[in-house]
């Protein structure tokens, strides 16, 4: 009787532990892709996507450095010119793929584990919301690539666990175009795949198994051949290889690693060496824990390869931490031998605590979209599209700005200042700073069709940021700077055009 209440107690207490832990982490998670500030990489590919709603395309009529793939799947939710509600559905869209992400991270965490162990259900939410707390501290689930790609290759890793359970060469074969499809996305995920496939391949090389050998190969070859294919559907393989591959090498100096990315998170995120040094003397099989291995040193291998570390650069390193940790966490669970019969009591708590917080962000977001009704002036409207603006407020300056100077065009730096929803003034939309110093000449561009001074007079754009000039030579600011004192009026961040009224009251 003692016993069977001690359990009833323990299971209450874990189950309003795992209940708080998940609103806590989803409260947070849906606040921050939900009405956060738009971010200068959001802003890239949102004003990248609106010119492809016009028909420009990437590359040959507006700069760009990165995968065509994702900028045509951005592209597919622009649905009117001058109004920016879609990107509400994109950044849900982010919020949804983080999620369903978790989940995969989940299933890839139990399933190396026996499936009569009762913790399998504790350990698949604790994988998920260990993924969904990690990725907040990181630019993995804004409005990129990354967040398109990590749950493709997600998704590979979940077909290329069944095809090895099922022997199953169809299911390889779904494995490597899923894999493919991540690579297209983003670059990165390329060595993160290999990490994948080299582990299984050396583990079946030294096993003799040669349905793991073939699949490893197959896989990988499917991978590299559907992600080429893609691209090359997209664009043409000279300006990939000049802007996504060469510029993309050469637009920043080489630095050196951690540069950007600190020490102190790195060294958070390698925690695994812990349990590797735990499970290093035991005789149990240490498979499970070989292809998160795999893909986690393939990631760092290709973070030291970048010529500059960002946030995102640790997209695919958040993805195998997660698994390693999980499965390491399995592994010392299933040396207790648990028989009981496994509830399903923690998934269920998870996912119904995480679809509750969607569900209120998304009244708090739509209670508070409401468009002022009084037309205010475009000082007070440039106020309200500062950097660091919640988003809804954001995208309503930017929505009435964008349909009173339909037409006209822009020069905004710094990036999170673009409209969106204005064409620009040059072919490129950020100022001429990464055109500049010999980058065009280092990433071995010789017919760059991008001029580094742009022709403001003649171009007459309504706006102009306040940091575009950032890289020029003093020969052209002294230029410019005429240009501006004849006709631009400072207001606030920007300059507009002497012919706009601008007033400071809304």
């Amino acid at each position: 009787m003692f016993r069977s209440v001690k359990a009833q107690l323990f299971h209450w207490l874990f189950g309003t532990a795992l209940l708080l832990a998940t609103l806590v982490i989803s409260n947070t998670f849906f606040a921050r892709f939900l009405t956060a500030p738009m971010k200068r990489d959001e802003v890239e590919f949102l004003h990248s996507a609106w010119l492809m709603h016009a028909g420009a395309r990437p590359f040959s009529d507006f700069f760009q450095h990165h995968s065509p793939l994702y900028l045509e799947l951005v592209a597919g939710f622009v649905d009117d010119a001058y109004k920016l509600d879609w990107v509400l559905e994109l950044r849900l869209l982010s919020a949804l793929l983080a999620g369903a992400s978790a989940l995969m991270a989940g299933w890839l965490a139990v399933v190396s584990v026996r499936r009569h162990l009762v913790f399998r259900p504790s350990l698949a939410a604790f994988s998920a919301l260990l993924f969904l707390f990690i990725v907040q501290s990181f630019p993995v689930f804004e409005i990129r690539p990354e967040s398109v790609a990590v749950p493709f290759f997600l998704a590979a890793w979940v077909a290329h666990e069944g095809a090895i359970a099922r022997r199953s060469l169809t299911v390889a074969t779904l494995c490597g175009v899923l894999a493919g499809l991540a690579i297209a996305l983003s670059p990165r995920a390329l060595l993160p795949v290999a990490g994948l496939m080299a582990t299984t391949l050396l583990l079946g090389m030294l096993e003799r198994n040669n349905y793991q050998v073939k699949h490893a190969l197959g896989a990988g070859i499917t991978a590299v051949a559907t992600g080429l294919g893609v691209l090359l559907a997209l664009s043409s393989a000279d300006d990939l290889m000049q802007w996504v591959y060469r510029f993309s090498r050469h637009s920043r100096p080489l630095s050196p690693l951690f540069d950007t990315v600190s020490v102190s998170t790195i060294a958070w995120l390698s925690l695994p060496v812990i349990p590797v040094l735990f499970f290093a003397y035991n005789r149990v099989r240490k498979q499970s824990l070989l292809a998160p291995i795999g893909v986690l040193l393939a990631a760092l291998l290709g973070l030291t390869l970048e010529p500059r570390q960002f946030g995102q650069s640790l997209s695919f390193i958040v993805a195998a931490v997660v698994v390693f940790h999980s499965r390491c966490l399995g592994q010392f669970f299933s040396r207790l031998h648990l028989q009981q019969q496994p509830s399903p009591i923690p998934v269920i708590i998870t996912a119904a605590a995480f679809f509750f917080m969607l569900v209120w962000h998304m009244h708090l977001l739509s209670a508070g979209a409401r468009v002022n009704s009084t037309p205010p002036s475009d000082a007070w409207l440039l106020e309200s599209m500062k950097p660091g603006r919640t988003l809804l407020s954001s995208l309503q300056a930017r929505t009435l700005f964008c349909r009173r100077h339909a037409g006209h065009r822009v020069l905004v730096e710094p990036t999170e200042f673009h409209p969106i929803c204005l064409a620009d003034a040059s072919y490129y939309w950020r100022g001429a700073q990464y055109l500049r110093a010999g980058t065009l000449q280092a990433a071995g561009i010789t017919s760059p069709r991008y001029q580094p001074v742009i022709d403001i007079e003649r171009a007459r754009p309504i706006l102009l940021g306040p940091d575009f000039l950032n890289g020029a030579t003093a020969a052209e600011r002294a230029e410019v700077d005429r240009i501006l004192a004849k006709d631009y009026t400072r207001s606030g961040w920007a300059f507009l055009h002497r012919d706009i009224t601008v007033s400071d009251q809304p």
